[in-house]
């Protein structure tokens, strides 16, 4: 495996776990939960931006990584443009 692969990996998995705090409190101070009702399978507050500190990892493993893949390039640029709309 390429030393890049294995880098880019580390950083994706670091920023995500430490997004992911980030991306809570975030989501609950713009009012990006989903409150549970009766009919709902979850009775409680469920966060709904939690693919923003994803996508972010993500992005960040490709960049320190050095993937140069159109595909995952379009990917990318097209959850990023999700992300902007949805928010």
């Amino acid at each position: 495996m390429s030393g890049e692969l294995i880098v880019g990996f580390l950083v994706w998995l670091v920023s995500v776990l430490i997004l992911r705090g980030f991306v809570i409190k975030f989501g609950e101070k713009i009012g990006g939960t989903d409150k549970g009702k009766d009919r709902k399978v979850d009775g409680k507050v469920m966060g709904r931006v939690g693919g923003v500190g994803i996508l972010l990892g993500v992005v960040g493993g490709l960049f320190t990584g050095g993937v140069e893949n159109e595909k995952l390039r379009g990917i990318t640029i097209g959850g990023m443009i999700i992300i902007v709309v949805g928010i």
